[in-house]
């Protein structure tokens, strides 16, 4: 007699498999790697769409003006397409975009700053750019390393001309996220 059964879906407990629904690859993913990079990533943004949600919201309901809002309105737009797209057999492009999304929300800052919605604070620019470093982080376990160099160089690229198309961003505050790229 035989004691073990094939697995099927009614033995995987709901929640399991309530989380599969919502982060297991498309099965045209069949590259273990890939798969679990795609994996990844829907997980990453499952957790982070709350988060910008929140502080969306509540940057919005605050009366501080400024990009705060409109940054993580974007962001979050940006991750849920990003999520959407994920879902897909396109896990590649997913991956490019979420970390193009997060590669722009310290530029979208000086954005605001250029636009004069909000006058320019070095606390804000450094916490900014704290950003900065998330992308850099998560491309090195969802894109290849010449991918992973591509993007630290676009950004390091990105971050020095900030002094020369903002004069009001002195060259000193640009050298410490500078320093997280290096």
């Amino acid at each position: 007699m035989d004691t073990e059964s094939p697995a099927t879906e009614e033995m995987v407990p709901p929640r399991r498999s309530f989380w599969q629904w919502l982060v297991g690859p498309h099965a045209a993913i069949q590259d273990l790697g890939t798969r679990r990079q795609a994996r990844l990533l829907s997980s990453l943004l499952i957790g982070l769409l709350p988060i910008l949600a929140t502080g969306a919201v509540a940057s919005g309901l605050s009366d501080s003006g400024g990009t705060g809002f409109p940054v993580l309105l974007g962001t979050l737009i940006g991750c849920v397409l990003s999520y959407a797209l994920s879902r897909t057999r396109h896990y590649a492009p997913a991956a490019g975009l979420t970390l193009a999304v997060f590669s722009v929300v310290p530029f979208s800052i000086l954005l605001g700053v250029a636009l004069g919605l909000a006058p320019y604070d070095y606390d804000d620019f450094v916490n900014g750019y704290i950003w900065i470093v998330l992308p850099i982080l998560l491309s090195g376990v969802l894109v290849s390393l010449r991918g992973l160099l591509i993007l630290a160089g676009a950004n390091l690229a990105a971050l020095l001309l900030v002094p020369l198309v903002l004069p009001v961003v002195p060259w000193g505050d640009v050298l410490q996220p500078a320093g997280l790229l290096v």
